[in-house]
């Protein structure tokens, strides 16, 4: 973290498929929020990266997709609303399901090389390897192997 920078959490996003209420969060770096207005300024507007969840079923089963996107908008709510714009008509475009979960980060500044466009924490009583065989390395995942 950079000196004179702190996290700023915030409760926004949607789930919008889900029976019961399920928060998203949006983290950031700096001090809060821009404020939305009907005239938008160049330093009224900051980066979001939003991660999108979609279902994709085929006849050899079913497979989920976390997909990132980057927006530039004058809040977490306006970045998340744009993003799922976005994620309805990829997969509509694409013949898969949009899930309703979007979960934003704002980021630091302008995006360039090497920038973090996303981040979440989640508490975990696992050690680190049971952590990552759990949530990122299941065996399951369609990736190329290094």
């Amino acid at each position: 973290m950079i000196a004179g920078q702190r996290w700023a959490p915030a409760f926004v996003g949607t789930n919008k498929d889900r029976r019961r209420p399920h928060p998203t969060f949006s983290f950031g770096m700096g001090g809060g929020e821009c404020s939305s207005g009907t005239a938008r300024r160049e330093q009224d507007v900051d980066w979001y990266g939003v991660r999108c969840v979609f279902e994709w079923t085929t006849r050899d089963g079913r497979s989920y997709e976390e997909r990132i996107t980057l927006w530039q908008a004058s809040s977490a709510d306006e970045a998340i609303a744009l993003a799922e714009a976005e994620a309805e008509t990829y997969a509509a475009d694409n013949g898969f399901g949009y899930l309703g979960f979007a979960q934003s980060y704002r980021l630091g500044g302008t995006p360039g090389s090497g920038a973090e466009v996303f981040s979440l924490l989640r508490n975990s009583a696992l050690e680190p390897n049971a952590y990552l065989d759990a949530f990122f390395d299941t065996g399951t995942e369609r990736q190329q192997q290094h």
